[in-house]
């Protein structure tokens, strides 16, 4: 099973893209599994954020994150979108942009068959890392724990992505 994990927005647009792996695929490196026995082994097949210009129009900003968006579901075809729901948000028109994104990305995962998970922030934190309320450092201390990340510096969104993609793999229905 393949999931695509997205922490949405149209400045930065996190995502992962975490495969289902057995152990034996995986290897005996010890990371990966959950805490939660049976687990599946999670491999990372993508990870990264996709990045706009705040210069450019917001339809040229949405295309740019559409566009690679697309070629993520065309390369990886994943079974599984887990998208973070939005929270209240303090900015109405950032609130605004950053569902039109979704929609956008929810709609492109549909046209390739994928199934909706929909995680709100809290249930994303929890299930990385056993605290709904854990904050930035928590879930990237996390996402080294869990996975073998490059070294250097990772955008929050990118780690975010991660867990989102983690809990899409945890709360997926068996396919």
């Amino acid at each position: 099973m393949i999931v695509l994990g997205i922490d949405p927005g149209y400045e930065r647009c996190g995502y992962a893209i975490l495969k289902a792996v057995s152990k034996k695929e995986h290897g005996t490196r010890g990371k990966g599994q959950g805490s939660i026995p049976h687990t599946p082994y999670p491999s990372i097949l993508d990870l990264g954020v996709i990045k706009t210009s705040p210069k450019e129009a917001f339809s040229d900003r949405l295309k740019e994150v559409g566009d690679d968006i697309a070629l993520l579901l065309k390369t990886h075809q994943p079974d599984i979108l887990s998208i973070e729901d939005l929270f209240f948000v303090q900015n109405v028109t950032n609130g605004l942009r950053v569902a039109e994104v979704r929609g956008m990305i929810t709609y492109l995962a549909k046209q390739q068959s994928c199934l909706i998970l929909e995680p709100k922030p809290i249930e994303v934190k929890h299930s990385f890392t056993g605290n709904g309320k854990a904050d930035k450092k928590a879930m990237l201390e996390m996402a080294h724990h869990q996975f073998d990340l490059p070294t250097g510096r990772l955008i929050d969104d990118a780690i975010d992505a991660l867990a989102i993609a983690y809990f899409g793999l945890l709360n997926a229905p068996k396919l």
